[in-house]
């Protein structure tokens, strides 16, 4: 019986361990993906985002290249600001040119994913499970209720940007509210700020 208790006691202590390192090692990624973004270099931010990330910024590359009004109107409103920013500041050459991860350098160093994003946060509460996790964001010394998601691929913890788009989806919905315009009014006025600039009708055309 006492044998037993010291096995045992030994497999929960490494099993601790093994869990704490995890949990370190999902936080250095947050920390490898904040630094990066505050430097504005966008190329070392996505060496530390998932693939779903990736896979988002294809399909919206591809929404940038080819939807039409009617499509982009549908969008939700995080997906037609992606689509409308990117053709309002982007060239068409620039554009053609994109993959995903270039859309998404691109959006990191027109401050699109801007520093204020991370500038306050770091991951606090870590939740493993297998070869996924949730980091809970402590923004300065608020603890929120909100979790990005983490991805273990190839035995690296990678960050899954898209897992708080919900949210910011709920945010932009309480501003537009709160503006008393419409939604597309909105937009516009959005993306003028963003470079002082109107934007021209085009925006909503596919860029081919």
């Amino acid at each position: 019986m006492k044998l037993l208790t010291t096995i045992l006691f030994f497999v929960f202590c490494h099993f601790s361990i093994a869990q704490n390192k995890e949990e370190l090692l999902v936080r250095k990624c947050f920390e490898n993906y904040k630094q990066a973004i505050l430097k504005g270099k966008g190329e070392n931010a996505i060496k530390f985002v998932d693939k779903k990330t990736i896979n988002y910024y294809i399909k919206m590359l591809d929404k940038i290249k080819k939807s039409d009004s009617l499509e982009v109107n549908s969008l939700g409103i995080i997906d037609k600001i992606m689509v409308l920013s990117i053709r309002h500041q982007a060239s068409k050459k620039e554009i053609q040119s994109m993959n995903g991860g270039g859309l998404l350098v691109y959006a990191i160093q027109k401050g699109m994913i801007g520093k204020s994003s991370v500038q306050r946060n770091r991951i606090g509460e870590v939740k493993l499970k297998g070869e996924m996790a949730k980091g809970q964001i402590v923004s300065g010394e608020q603890i929120t209720p909100v979790y990005f998601d983490f991805n273990k691929e190839k035995e690296v913890w990678k960050i899954d940007l898209t897992s708080v788009f919900s949210l910011g989806t709920i945010g932009f919905k309480q501003v537009l509210k709160k503006s008393g315009l419409k939604e597309n009014e909105y937009l516009i006025q959005v993306l003028e700020q963003m470079n002082g600039k109107k934007p021209s009708p085009k925006i909503w055309n596919p860029n081919l």
